[in-house]
């Protein structure tokens, strides 16, 4: 964690507030005196307050001194418990995992305000855990920042935006118009779910898969029977096209039961211990392709038991990575 910019004592910005809030319009001198400093000290903390607390002061040239525009202002101060302090000091090291994403940057100023709330006695640094800890993160797609700020923007104005696309199955470029309705964000992916002009029906894009977004001046209003349950499963994963809930068994072998009774790969799950120590795992949700992608990852300790649907996709997908290596063969 880096030291706190300009070496500000908090302790000494919360007795300027006070001061201040009091009423008794204090200029630099009274405060230098008071709090046995320079005045130029005194004018680097005011200008603290004003622009990184955005105090609401002014200097009143009648009564000499300082107040406040808006009475109810005041520092807030942050106070944490000993496992708070440690979670903050994990923080730098959980950030890396937003590395390259439009929230990094977010992430890091609300981290650097809550260090520079804490009091003088208090220090952040996560130096100390670079050896013991280690994180590793998921591969993720890079986002334009752009691309991510404008459509928010577009979310939170209700303004339909047209932009460039291109679909997992075709790298030309298409045109798009859509309407925003929702962001959704999946193990680093995020996903923006809005009616699309061109289609008449609502989609979900791809924000790595988006460019040149441009904002129109025309404005739209969420339909009162949008649901974005309808449209993802926040267990499971974002294909919008797959509408029909599924009854989902798969067994895992005795070799895997430790897993499948570890991981919560579902909200909704359910467990059936067998007598051969396997272990059935059940859910229900549309995802069919995500499920997939999961039955593939476990190998062969997982067997689908239902639907049907799912087992024929298993064994098509077997096919196909056997083939491809036997015409290597």
């Amino acid at each position: 964690m880096k030291k706190r910019e300009s070496n500000i004592p908090v302790h000494r910005i919360h007795l300027i507030d006070e001061e201040i809030r009091r009423g008794t319009y204090p200029n630099k001198k009274i405060l230098a005196k008071k709090l046995e400093v320079s005045e130029r000290t005194i004018f680097r903390d005011l200008e603290f307050l004003r622009n990184f607390y955005n105090a609401p002061m002014e200097f009143d040239a009648v009564r000499n001194g300082f107040y406040y525009t808006d009475p109810d202002f005041y520092v807030k101060s942050v106070t944490l418990s000993e496992g708070e302090l440690f979670s903050i000091s994990l923080f730098d090291k959980l950030l890396s995992q937003y590395k390259n994403t439009p929230l990094e940057k977010k992430l890091k100023s609300i981290f650097e305000k809550i260090t520079l709330s804490l009091p003088d006695s208090v220090q952040v640094d996560s130096g100390f855990l670079s050896k013991d800890i280690t994180t590793i993160s998921e591969p993720m797609p890079v986002i334009d920042v752009n691309v991510f700020s404008k459509i928010m923007e577009s979310l939170q104005s209700r303004t339909t935006i047209e932009f460039d696309h291109y679909s997992l199955d075709d790298s030309q470029k298409k045109n798009r118009s859509i309407d925003p309705y929702h962001i959704c964000c999946k193990g680093g992916s995020w996903y923006v779910i809005g009616f699309c002009h061109k289609r008449e029906e609502v989609r979900i894009f791809a924000l790595n898969r988006i460019s040149n977004v441009r904002i129109t001046k025309l404005h739209y209003s969420i339909p009162k029977n949008f649901k974005v349950g309808n449209y993802i499963d926040s267990g499971m994963g974002v294909w919008a096209s797959e509408k029909i809930k599924y009854k989902i068994r798969i067994k895992c072998s005795k070799k895997l039961a430790t897993v499948a009774r570890e991981y919560k790969w579902h909200p909704n799950q359910e467990l059936e211990i067998q007598e051969d120590g396997s272990v059935v795992v059940s859910f229900e949700t549309t995802q069919m392709h995500e499920t997939l992608k999961l039955v593939m990852s476990l190998g062969p300790d997982a067997v689908v038991l239902e639907p049907e649907e799912l087992a024929d996709l298993v064994v098509e997908s077997a096919q196909n990575i056997l083939s491809n290596y036997k015409k290597k063969a």
